[in-house]
């Protein structure tokens, strides 16, 4: 659901549309390929080097885990939208679906509401984190203001496109 609405597409025709979701399928695979590759240098190169031995068995298992979920997420989509291309019903109902003005709307006001509660639990755990650990706020310091940066550029960017 996420990576369908990152990805949306505003096409008008169907063959536009089915162009579209043609470089889904490759961002799929590539998703894939960014998983196989986690797993890969997880596996040959993390064994103690980057922390404490304890440590490390446990953000191994965790970048294990991150690359075989992008592995099977990325070849499940994959395979599911190839499909989706080879059936013209199925794929004129998937665009109607998509660019309806309600799942816009939706999705939309999600991405908006994800922000804002985003920057307020950041906010709190910046509060919290003062107190706390000066290394872990300084970090969330630096989140807050590459948030704000992609942000600044984001709308400069579509105030000129839109």
């Amino acid at each position: 659901m996420m990576m369908k609405m990152l990805l949306c597409s505003h096409a008008k025709t169907l063959e536009e549309y089915r162009r579209a979701v043609q470089r889904r399928v490759g961002c799929f695979w590539g998703a894939a390929a960014l998983g196989a590759a986690t797993l890969g240098v997880t596996l040959l190169l993390m064994g103690g080097q980057i922390a404490e031995p304890a440590d490390a068995a446990y953000l191994q298992g965790v970048w294990c885990g991150i690359g075989a979920g992008l592995i099977a997420a990325g070849v499940l989509l994959a395979l599911r939208t190839r499909r989706l291309l080879k059936d013209e019903s199925a794929l004129r109902q998937e665009m109607l679906k998509e660019q309806d003005e309600r799942n816009l709307a939706i999705n939309q006001r999600a991405q908006g509401a994800a922000a804002a509660l985003g920057l307020v639990l950041l906010y709190i755990a910046l509060l919290a984190f003062s107190f706390i650990d000066l290394t872990v706020f300084k970090t969330l310091c630096c989140c807050a203001l590459v948030f704000m940066l992609l942000f600044l550029g984001a709308k400069a960017f579509y105030s000129r496109r839109m």
